[in-house]
């Protein structure tokens, strides 16, 4: 390879900021040793990004997210370069940049090995934890600014574990007292009846009402984490519209001589929470098809 070619790293800068005569023009870091992507971007290898990183002083993934928000990437870096080059099969995971970092020790057996690297089981993270002394999620975060974090421990294990199938609570992996059983046999279905009963039918809904504390106590705040579950397994069903003659009898009550007439109407009294007229579409030209005979008979017969 041609020296000339070879890629010159900037010289070691603050994590925060990076002499703007450091960042190389892309013709200045084209090298045989770029890869190129399908758009036709060039980014460096991942030997060379390891090492341009590490001039950085970036030694984490948390570190790597601070300094993109606080720094303008040259365009030969990516932005997710644990996407980009794991696509590629060259990934190692965040634990290159410091391979002194401290490990917490347990059987190779129990290593869960994943694109990030290997990351010890959900049971040392929660002993490890425990032995903290952390008690919520936000303390986990606070921990973690103010001490280093062993490199085989996940940053976001909620997010780690629950794609391992391993995740139950932050309440259950820090050793605290569960608020409810969620275990217990018939909770769940308890809590599907209180949704369908009070016809919750977006998540948005259940979020306001769960902001403004009008939550019953045997419903969690958080049910899809806590039941493991989607809201769509939870949210009551939308009601189907009436009839096309139910809807036919009502809307002839609001005297409307038109289809903008009747959608003013139906809008204006969807809005005042009139339950009837949710149950009645706004296109009962499309909804009731097969019956239709035009908006005059439909509005008034």
């Amino acid at each position: 390879m041609n020296s000339n070619n070879v890629l010159k790293f900037p010289v070691t800068a603050p994590l925060t900021h990076v002499p703007k005569d450091n960042i190389k023009k892309p013709e200045q870091v084209a090298s045989e040793k770029m890869i190129t992507s399908r758009k036709g971007v060039q980014f460096l290898s991942y030997e060379d990004w390891v090492e341009y990183i590490k001039d950085l002083g970036v030694t984490s993934r948390a570190e790597w997210l601070r300094y993109v928000e606080a720094n303008e990437i040259p365009p030969y870096l990516p932005v997710s370069p644990s996407l980009f080059y794991g696509r590629r099969g060259l990934w190692q995971g965040w634990g290159v940049l410091n391979p002194n970092a401290p490990v917490i020790p347990q059987s190779e057996e129990d290593d869960i090995h994943s694109r990030g690297g290997v990351f010890a089981s959900y049971e040392t993270s929660s002993e490890y934890a425990k032995a903290a002394g952390i008690k919520t999620m936000t303390e986990w975060v606070e921990y973690h600014q103010k001490n280093e974090k062993p490199k085989n421990i996940p940053s976001d294990p909620r997010s780690f574990y629950t794609r391992k199938g391993m995740w139950q609570s932050w309440n259950h992996f820090l050793g605290n007292e569960e608020p409810y059983d969620y275990h217990q046999k018939g909770t769940l279905e308890k809590v599907k009846r209180w949704f369908k009963e009070n016809n919750i039918t977006t998540s948005t809904q259940f979020l306001e009402m769960a902001a403004n504390k009008q939550l019953p106590d045997f419903v969690p705040a958080a049910p899809t984490m806590l039941f493991g579950v989607k809201f769509k397994d939870l949210l009551a069903k939308r009601q189907k519209y009436v009839t096309f003659n139910q809807a036919s009898k009502e809307v002839k009550k609001w005297n409307c001589s038109s289809m903008l007439e009747f959608r003013a109407k139906h809008r204006e009294l969807k809005a005042s929470g009139n339950k009837l007229a949710t149950q009645i579409p706004s296109a009962p030209d499309r909804v009731y098809k097969d019956l239709w005979k035009g908006w005059t008979n439909f509005l008034q017969g």
